[in-house]
């Protein structure tokens, strides 16, 4: 969804945007400043579980 490339290239540039950015993006997709906090949120999580197994891997 357009929603979702946009949460994705903004986290490209940044995993960790201000508030005035996550108001900025949640004017522009119609959802809460929280929706936009949390899913910021879940995506570094997920960056952070796939370098971890990546980096197991190299280990093994």
């Amino acid at each position: 969804t357009s929603q979702r490339r946009k949460f994705k290239a903004a986290f490209e540039v940044n995993p960790k945007p201000c508030r005035k950015v996550r108001e900025s993006l949640a004017a522009e997709t119609g959802l809460t400043v929280r929706v936009v906090q949390v899913w910021f949120q879940n995506q570094r999580a997920k960056v952070k579980i796939k370098n971890a197994q990546q980096f197991s891997h190299v280990l093994l």
